[in-house]
């Protein structure tokens, strides 16, 4: 499923507009990944959570010219999911 026909759902499961529902699609995840790059974890009960995670820096090598360089701290961003989402998952899969 792409995000057109994820907003095309969402409009009817909804009962709005495309616009409407693509308006909320954008806001939803304009403010997930403001509130993830600003450090906060963003949990959706029954789906998982958001958040980064700090990776130190570290030695590494470049493999083509052998050239060894400290790879400065970064963050990385994680989503779990929740284990009620992934009950479902398995569900529908074991009933297929």
């Amino acid at each position: 499923m792409i995000k057109y026909q994820l907003i095309q759902k969402l409009a009817i499961k909804a009962g709005v507009t495309q616009e409407v529902a693509e308006k909320v699609y954008m806001s939803l995840c304009k403010l997930i990944v403001d509130e993830v790059i600003q450090g906060e974890t963003v949990n959706l009960i029954g789906v998982g959570r958001f958040y980064r995670e700090f990776l130190p820096s570290k030695r590494a090598m470049n493999p083509k010219t052998r050239e060894r360089f400290i790879q400065p701290c970064n963050y990385n961003v994680k989503i779990k999911f929740s284990t009620r989402f992934k009950k479902m998952i398995r569900k529908i899969w074991e009933e297929e």
